[in-house]
């Protein structure tokens, strides 16, 4: 992933196969202890 803005990063991801696919992202920064989770589901027609 790669850092857009304060709290945003962003990636691509090539799919090759129709379906309902669930994106899981953990995150920790060791220099301050942040950490942080986000779940999201992406339905590929």
């Amino acid at each position: 992933m790669n850092y857009a803005q304060p709290s945003t990063f962003q990636a691509t991801a090539e799919v090759s196969k129709k379906g309902i696919y669930e994106i899981i992202v953990y995150a920790f920064d060791p220099k301050t202890g942040n950490t942080g989770v986000d779940k999201k589901t992406v339905k590929v027609l």
